[in-house]
């Protein structure tokens, strides 16, 4: 809602939109076809917030007319895939180099993917999901176009895949997303910001000459009293101090996410209490205590986007559909092995090390198979799978599917 927001000549603006887009938003909300709620910025406490526009339902109606095939067409062929941002997390002009448009090509052929990609959740009768913060997440089949954002006004900070409405989906939920209508599986790395801090190391933790254990696991904590409890805060701090400049910004970080999340211990441990936490991390991580509140996450980010790369090109090489979620991976359950292959092939690429572990969430084919050796497995297995395969499919879904292969 800024003039200075608009630039004709930006490659983030394709289309040419002018600050006459502001005027149109003023009209329409007089017209009674959109809702809008100011923003504002404060300069002396640099606390603001976006100004939030919505539909009505006059204009919702208008908008279901139509096609939403074109809509994703449309996005998806005029939108910069490739973000640059500045300190300041403005996007910012660009020369384009041979990576840079390489990165463009493998983005929209990535999007393409995506576009043919019937992403949604069965039991779902309204495409909605209500969030602890009672918001709402829309489960949209125009909602799925990724960007690879840059931060800090370099090519080597930051660089991960952002967008799709599944980035934002709870966990509990996310098992349950169907890809063309089959059930999917999760793959995540585990500790895999603290595997790479050892690998600048020379250390490979998975090796049976490296740590090799629980990265989050430590003990004698006098203000927790539950191991679990203990063991969940310690990976919040731990990461959260990963990417902190501080130990102090590390703190404040932690006691924010514990206060959005409504847990009223953790938000107000203070900076003593989370020390001696830290404290008990960096003996543990001895070789990488340094990097613990030096601000190195951003670095991490970057390694870890190369990885996601080389997964979801390994992918749309295939024409197989996958959803990123940083270090986390969605796919249909057959294509559990080539998952567990390229995560394995990427991690080696980036790191230089061989051993990794892999996090699962849900059945894939080739897990079904190798479990056949023990009958009870095996069983167990097929019936988690047919109760995936045959759960409810709500009136809801099956009409969004049908409108979507119609497109």
């Amino acid at each position: 809602m800024s003039p200075s927001s608009y630039s004709k000549r930006s490659r983030y603006n394709p289309s040419g939109v002018t600050k006459g887009m502001i005027e149109v938003v003023h009209t329409l909300k007089k017209a009674g076809m959109l809702e809008l709620a100011t923003g504002f910025y404060d300069h002396s406490t640099k606390i603001g917030r976006t100004t939030r526009i919505w539909p009505t339902e006059i204009l919702s109606n208008d908008l279901k007319q139509l096609s939403e095939a074109f809509v994703k067409v449309a996005y998806s062929s005029f939108s910069e895939p490739v973000v640059l941002r500045s300190e300041k997390e403005k996007d910012i002009e660009y020369e384009d180099t041979p990576d840079t448009q390489r990165m463009r090509d493998n983005l929209r052929a990535y999007n393409w993917l995506l576009a043919r990609t019937f992403i949604d959740i069965p039991e779902l009768d309204k495409p909605q999901i209500t969030l602890g913060n009672n918001a709402i997440l829309s489960i949209s089949q125009s909602d799925t176009f990724v960007r690879r954002i840059f931060n800090r006004s370099r090519w080597d900070k930051g660089g991960r895949f952002y967008g799709g409405w599944w980035q934002n989906c709870p966990k509990e939920w996310r098992s349950k997303i169907h890809l063309n209508d089959q059930p999917t599986i999760e793959d995540d790395y585990s500790g895999l910001h603290i595997v790479m801090l050892y690998a600048w190391k020379g250390i490979d933790y998975w090796s049976s000459d490296g740590p090799n254990d629980d990265p989050y696991a430590v003990e004698n904590i006098s203000f927790i009293q539950s191991s679990s409890l203990v063991r969940s805060y310690a990976k919040a701090l731990m990461l959260m101090a990963i990417n902190a400049d501080n130990d102090s910004k590390a703190f404040s970080a932690f006691r924010s996410s514990y206060a959005q999340q409504g847990d009223d211990d953790a938000q107000h441990f203070s900076n003593v209490q989370l020390g001696e936490l830290l404290e008990a991390l960096r003996n543990k991580h001895q070789p990488i205590a340094e990097y613990l509140g030096a601000g190195c996450g951003i670095d991490l980010m970057y390694k870890d986007s190369q990885i996601t790369a080389s997964i979801i090109n390994d992918f749309v090489e295939a024409g197989r559909p996958i959803l990123s979620i940083h270090d986390s991976y969605i796919v249909c359950f057959g294509d559990d092995a080539r998952l567990r292959d390229a995560m394995q092939k990427g991690f080696e690429e980036v790191t230089g090390v061989k051993n990794v572990h892999l996090k699962r969430i849900g059945i894939g084919f080739h897990q079904l198979l190798d479990s056949k050796a023990d009958p009870t497995a095996y069983l167990d297995y097929k019936l988690s799978l047919e109760n995936a395969v045959n759960q409810h499919k709500s009136n809801g879904y099956i009409k969004r599917m049908e409108r979507f292969y119609s497109h």
